[in-house]
């Protein structure tokens, strides 16, 4: 079986109307959610994704990304790969969820959180199958079969989202039509790849199960960095404050989640430009990074003054009565969201230019910072304090990668 050829221009469209519907729809249904569950229940749904968010990175241990490589390069053991990365599954996701309950009891939250959590990681669990079959896709090439599978399924979610919450307003319906819906998403996924490329039944060959874990390690090691970085403040935040705090700090964080659109379809498109404009034509690469340079610097800079400046009215418009205490973390991570634009272009131009490792270590000393930050801040300044502690944390990934990238082209200049 081939590789499907298709164009960059046809891929590159089909990655930015994925991330930026997918995005778009995950913001709005947020919203919706903060509505309909008020403060404190929005609180404690923030605080469900967040802690299996950060416990669904075993279950993913960067299969996905093993997947899509692999089968790239040698597409004749794809079955193979697939079955066994389906089977390895079972045992991570038994993994997760023991320590998710043993993180839960050792701390001692209450049974209807630990309830809602664990339907939760059954979503994460079964959202990670729809993720192994969609690797197939990108491994051969079809974004355009990825991009549809993702935008129906986040279609399907928002519906299935909205009726739970008409037909009863709490966490319990939520995480139900949650977890339904990632039933229907693993079907769907599985279809799409039974129908264009195979599908098989998950394998137990343990003895291959060794070296695919050990070569899928480093994509998991990043994965896990990224979730600390990302959601650890929020975690962190569930001991020292009550619910309607993190509900707080969650609402002014989907608002920079929803900004993010931006950067990310447009490093997602650049990279392939990026990887071979760097083999094939220095001179290309360097104009290419200066133009997305200048272009995600201009959008920073206007995105990131407008969140400052009118934060007290989109916190209202958006979340409504009830969050005003989201106003003064926002302005901090207003800044955040001027930071991000540029480091994810930092990073991504990074792993294009064979510097994998070095954004590895420098993805390590940012989450040691952040957890540091996070221990100091929050006890004392609560949602606050995570949103001061992000923002440092983003100035010095920053400037790390940034000073890694102008490494890289100081030593192309010279072949120019």
């Amino acid at each position: 079986m081939k590789m499907d050829k298709r164009s960059l221009a046809s891929n590159t469209f089909s990655l930015i109307l994925m991330h930026a519907a997918s995005m778009a729809i995950m913001f709005v249904l947020t919203v919706i959610i903060a509505r309909s569950l008020g403060e404190s229940l929005f609180g404690l749904y923030t605080f469900a994704v967040a802690l299996t968010g950060l416990s669904g990175v075993i279950v993913h241990f960067g299969l996905e990304r093993y997947m899509t490589r692999t089968i790239s390069r040698d597409p004749k053991i794809e079955r193979k790969v697939l079955s066994n990365c389906l089977g390895i599954k079972i045992p991570l996701f038994a993994v997760m969820l023991f320590l998710t309950l043993s993180y839960l009891y050792l701390m001692g939250y209450p049974s209807d959180t630990v309830v809602i959590v664990l339907i939760f990681a059954v979503y994460t669990a079964l959202a990670s199958y729809g993720k192994v079959f969609r690797a197939v896709f990108q491994a051969h090439n079809r974004m355009d079969l990825e991009a549809g599978a993702e935008t129906i399924s986040r279609i399907l979610l928002f519906f299935a989202v909205v009726a739970a919450l008409n037909f009863q307003p709490t966490v319990w319906s939520l995480a139900i039509a949650f977890c339904a819906f990632s039933a229907f998403d693993v079907a769907l996924s599985a279809f799409f790849c039974g129908r264009h490329f195979t599908l098989c039944p998950p394998a137990f060959e343990l003895s291959k199960w060794k070296a695919i874990l050990s070569a899928a390690s480093p994509f998991f090691l990043t994965s896990a960095l990224m979730m600390v970085m990302f959601r650890l403040d929020i975690v962190m935040l569930s001991i020292y404050r009550p619910d309607h705090v993190v509900g707080w700090y969650g609402a002014a964080y989907k608002i920079i989640e929803g900004l993010l659109v931006v950067p990310t379809a447009a490093v997602v498109a650049a990279y392939p430009v990026l990887s071979h404009s760097y083999k094939a034509d220095e001179k290309n690469f360097i104009r290419q990074f200066k133009g997305l340079f200048a272009a995600l610097s201009l959008s920073a800079v206007v995105f990131s003054a407008f969140i400052y400046v009118f934060s007290e009215k989109i916190i209202h418009l958006v979340f409504g009565p009830g969050f005003e205490g989201a106003v003064p973390a926002l302005r901090v991570l207003s800044a955040v969201s001027l930071i991000m634009y540029v480091r994810y272009l930092m990073s991504t131009s990074l792993d294009a230019t064979d510097g994998e490792q070095t954004n590895l270590g420098i993805a390590a000393l940012a989450a040691l910072t952040n957890v540091f930050l996070n221990l100091m801040l929050i006890p004392r300044f609560g949602h606050i304090g995570a949103a001061w502690a992000t923002l440092a944390t983003e100035i010095a990934y920053l400037g790390l990668s940034a000073y890694a990238v102008y490494v890289t082209l100081k030593k192309l200049k010279p072949k120019l």
